[in-house]
């Protein structure tokens, strides 16, 4: 499950840096990756 997850939020934070192109930041793709885990934790609270 855990590589499930990391290659999950790979993809998710690839995804958000190409729709956002010059836009992106490091403090976005931050936020991104504590809005995953957020997510990841409500939806399967066993896994945190």
């Amino acid at each position: 499950m855990e590589l499930n997850r990391a290659t999950m939020q790979q993809a998710l934070l690839w995804t958000v840096a190409e729709s956002l192109g010059d836009d992106f930041s490091p403090l976005i793709g931050a936020a991104w990756e504590e809005a995953y885990e957020i997510i990841v934790a409500v939806m399967n609270p066993r896994n945190t």
